[in-house]
């Protein structure tokens, strides 16, 4: 029968080097990438193909060009989300980093080991930690992750598989390095997860407060304000580009919502550059000469003073969702998740390619080779067990 594992037919064996990575300030994995990605992108790490787990550790297949065991810099990461005025510098974050050599992994011990010829030992956890990074790297790059899986988005033109609460579920792809007697093996399975729908937010919200049409929402929203809140709060989104009364347009921006105000579009107000008092509805009425659809909806805040209409905004996707799921939200998940075998290890056979498992530079460096036909294992059908009832 196949099982959804491949074998490795080409085990590396040289050392490789771990060095210890240290960003300042700390930041959430996510952003840790963005920054590794950079000093990639920048040719800090040479033409070596270094590989990182989003917390503290880089891996290479040889030692990284800097003068000693150790270096600093200061790395920058360009605000995406908004693009500079001309003649304006672009907007953005500074990071101190460090890396310092701390260790040498021996690959070799790890091919003894699988053919028992050696004794597990910490160099050969540390080795099998580092292939482990080593085969997640482009995937973590790519695509949003929980732990030890990535997940792909829905491909172009195809419909999100949705679930009750403004949810749609997303199939990933879970991958580990597993040695076995006489071989070592990538397993790899399909998984699932739950994400805050892509779209237009003031959508997102009607499907989450579960009413049928977006004008009920603003009722919906009286008695539900603080739930749509907390759904809402710190979700990355994005504002509609609009023209401008003079012949000019707004730049799409994205934000990430900070929270959402008491008062609907009609009636929040601020002071505007001049002292006018505007509300966010007259504001958009006289700027932009655009009137609201929903004015009785409430607004969301982006910054420390900016605040958008609902239906202006776009919810980005891959959004994750992290909370538990509710029984009726599990039972509608578990369609998506149920696959007959064949289908499912079909997926897996795909998620090869999401994953840069086929061909990669990364792989290709670390001399890394995998077969990418799943693994043919023994089988036997077992006697249904005996029943013996008591009188």
């Amino acid at each position: 029968m196949l099982a959804n594992a491949f074998r490795v037919n080409n085990i590396p064996d040289f050392n490789v080097m771990h060095y210890d990575f240290t960003i300042v300030p700390e930041v959430p994995s996510r952003v840790n990438r963005q920054v590794f990605a950079e000093m990639k992108r920048t040719g800090k790490f040479g033409d070596i193909a270094a590989v990182y787990d989003g917390n503290k550790n880089i891996y290479t297949p040889a030692k990284l060009p800097f003068p000693g065991e150790s270096a600093a810099a200061k790395i920058f990461l360009a605000d995406s989300d908004r693009a500079p005025k001309p003649g304006q510098e672009p907007r953005g974050r500074t990071f101190d980093v460090s890396i310092r050599l701390v260790a040498q992994v021996n690959l070799h011990q790890l091919g003894e080991f699988i053919n028992s010829r050696s004794e597990a030992s910490n160099n050969v956890l540390m080795a099998i930690n580092a292939l482990n990074v080593m085969i997640r790297n482009d995937a973590a790059l790519l695509y949003p992750s929980r732990r030890a899986s990535f997940y792909p988005p829905p491909r172009e033109g195809e419909a999100p598989f949705l679930i009750s609460g403004g949810l749609e579920m997303w199939g990933g792809y879970f991958t580990s390095i597993r040695p076995t007697v006489g071989k070592l093996i990538v397993n790899m399975d399909r998984t699932a997860m739950s994400f805050i729908m892509a779209g237009d937010l003031v959508n997102v919200a009607t499907r989450f407060m579960k009413v049928r049409d977006p004008s009920d929402l603003a009722r919906a929203v009286d008695r539900g304000r603080v739930q749509l809140e907390r759904f809402v709060k710190g979700l990355q989104i994005s504002t509609r580009s609009m023209a401008m009364q003079d012949g000019r347009s707004s730049q799409t921006k994205k934000f990430k919502i900070r929270a959402l105000s008491r008062e609907p579009a009609n009636a929040l107000r601020f002071e505007g550059d001049n002292g006018e008092q505007w509300t966010i509805q007259s504001y958009f009425q006289k700027i932009y000469n655009y009137t609201l659809r929903f004015p009785n909806l409430p607004c969301v805040q982006v910054t420390k003073k900016a605040w958008y209409p609902m239906e202006v905004c776009t919810v980005e996707r891959g959004n994750k969702y992290t909370k538990k799921l509710n029984p009726d939200q599990v039972a509608e998940a578990l369609k998506f998740t149920t696959q007959p075998p064949n289908r499912r290890l079909q997926l897996v056979r795909e998620g090869l390619g999401y994953l840069g498992l086929t061909k990669s530079e990364t792989l290709r460096k670390w001399q890394f080779g995998m077969e990418q036909t799943p693994l043919q294992v023994k089988a036997r059908v077992l006697d249904p067990p005996a029943l013996s009832f008591a009188k």
